[in-house]
């Protein structure tokens, strides 16, 4: 698959709309044109955390707010762009005060854009979010190559994707037991995904509909847009 339908499609199974939506766009790896593009015109609210608004004209939509403790894009401040609101709580993240006021806003959902690549540390904070903010947000961490969503205890996937597209499937919240996996090229059954041992990493759509259920943990499902090499 390849193109904006593939990005579309995507989005419309594993991270259908559910609610208010918040996309909002960090200063790590760009997530790409199509991406970007797409996850901004199902959002409701727009916000930026701090230099990911450094050159906002660049982008198909102007953020509604810059959040951050504003190290970075209050030099930049041209007094015309989005309104800045500075946090200068340094316990936080710049993403996470984004979070903070996208629920402050009325959203249950998040879209987290450039918040992965670049600073391997980083991506790992940016990605604990998702279970820190579980039971108030639902989070998608988004990107040029795919989308990452949150399946926790008790919950299961029904997911019409593709016969050859590329998913993967790590814990959040270990060790994780993943019970069978239909639908795959490489079928699990009763899995135990944990840090140094048990994973499925690049496992492929088979035969639609990709089912699984999560049983104890979380687990982090990533699907990608592209097809397999």
């Amino acid at each position: 698959m390849t193109g904006p339908s593939s990005v579309e499609r995507i989005a419309e199974v594993v991270f259908a709309s559910a609610g208010r939506r918040a996309a909002i766009l960090g200063g790590g790896e760009p997530p790409g044109e199509t991406a970007l593009a797409h996850w901004l015109s199902t959002a409701d609210v727009f916000l930026a955390a701090d230099r990911a608004a450094l050159d906002y004209t660049r982008l198909p939509r102007r953020p509604d707010a810059v959040i951050g403790d504003m190290d970075t894009a209050a030099t930049h401040d041209d007094g015309v762009g989005p309104p800045r609101l500075r946090r200068d709580d340094q316990r936080t993240s710049d993403l996470e005060k984004c979070l903070h006021h996208a629920l402050s806003l009325g959203c249950t959902e998040a879209v987290l854009l450039g918040a992965t690549g670049r600073r391997l540390d980083h991506t790992l904070y940016n990605l604990s979010l998702v279970e820190g903010f579980a039971d108030r947000l639902r989070i998608c961490v988004a990107n040029a190559h795919g989308a990452t969503v949150r399946i926790g205890e008790g919950e299961r996937t029904d997911w019409d994707l593709p016969a050859g597209t590329v998913f993967s499937l790590a814990p959040l919240v270990s060790p994780a037991l993943v019970g069978t996996v239909w639908g795959a090229r490489w079928p699990l059954d009763g899995a135990i995904l944990a840090p140094g041992g048990g994973h499925s990493v690049s496992n492929e759509v088979a035969a639609p509909p990709l089912r699984f259920e999560v049983r104890v943990g979380t687990v982090l499902a990533t699907v990608c847009h592209e097809a397999p090499a």
